[in-house]
């Protein structure tokens, strides 16, 4: 009985080695092919279309995710609703694939509110008031979003999208690194493809860290329920800047006195939670309720 118990433990064994062997190869095959694709799509010879349902065919063979592909092909692959996981260091943090705006285009935006622990990873630095991993970090100023944007940029291997990193920065086109969102961009994912009072919900409680149930401090992100894009605490928790010059909405405007901010906080009131409101400070202010959301452009 023993040997046939050990007989069978061998075989069972066998059997998932070889079974691990060919999701390997499965695997790189379909992770070759999404590469030769790629070529042929470069060289004209396929339709942006065509081009995509080649990929995903390829992707659900070989149970390729996202970040198994080099970056050219993601931004290629993307589309509505993908989540894009990045590890750096043995801190993950996941983008979310926004369709776009009015008058806008498809982009990137994070899931989740910037941790600490992803800011200390980046920057070595640890700013917050309230201490813990997974709280968001706070006490950054606009000025400091966008140093963190081209840090993270430069971590990843990815293309800085701003020259500077000061209130009289650029914001360069056609770069794939992080940014701030604009408000427009904001707003549009706040509402999840829903149209609540606040991002996800008409029930604030449901959604968002505030003044009422906060008990006066920041909440580790996505304990709340995500709205209809699956992005958490884009009310409450911390405020997040924008990339915008307040007195002109769409314009990311070098040197612009006061910068916009969106999404409510801890200690906020749930006016200020509503998707609809807006406001605005001085790019270098700082304090203990003010946070980040990175973005990327998709194209």
């Amino acid at each position: 009985m023993k040997r046939q118990a050990e007989a069978k433990a061998n075989r069972e064994e066998q059997a998932r080695q070889e079974a691990i062997k060919h999701a390997r190869l499965q695997h790189l095959e379909a992770r070759r092919e999404a590469m030769e694709w790629t070529t042929r799509f470069f060289r004209g010879e396929l339709k942006e279309d065509e081009f995509k349902v080649k990929l995903r065919a390829c992707m659900q063979k070989g149970k390729l995710k996202m970040s198994d592909l080099p970056e050219a092909v993601r931004m290629l692959a993307a589309t509505v609703g993908d989540r894009l996981e990045h590890s750096m260091g043995g801190v993950s943090f996941t983008e979310r694939c926004i369709p776009a705006p009015p008058n806008g285009k498809p982009f990137w935006l994070m899931e989740t509110q910037v941790t600490q622990v992803l800011y200390r990873a980046v920057t070595g630095e640890s700013p917050s008031k309230f201490k813990g991993d997974q709280l968001p970090v706070e006490q950054v100023s606009w000025e400091d979003g966008i140093a963190f944007c081209n840090a993270l940029s430069t971590k990843l291997g990815l293309t800085p999208a701003y020259k500077g990193t000061d209130n009289n920065c650029d914001l360069g086109s056609g770069a794939n690194g992080f940014r701030l969102p604009f408000e427009a961009e904001w707003v549009f994912a706040a509402k999840g493809g829903q149209n609540f009072e606040y991002a996800g919900s008409d029930n604030i409680d449901e959604v968002a860290w505030y003044d009422k149930n906060s008990g006066k401090k920041t909440h580790e992100v996505a304990q709340k329920k995500p709205n209809g894009y699956g992005l958490y605490d884009m009310s409450g928790n911390v405020w997040e800047w924008c990339a915008d010059d307040y007195s002109n909405p769409g314009q990311h405007r070098l040197g612009a006195s006061k910068r916009a901010y969106r999404g409510g906080g801890w200690v906020g009131n749930a006016g200020g939670c509503e998707v609809s409101y807006r406001s605005r400070l001085s790019p270098d202010y700082r304090y203990n309720y003010f946070g980040l959301r990175l973005s990327r452009s998709l194209e």
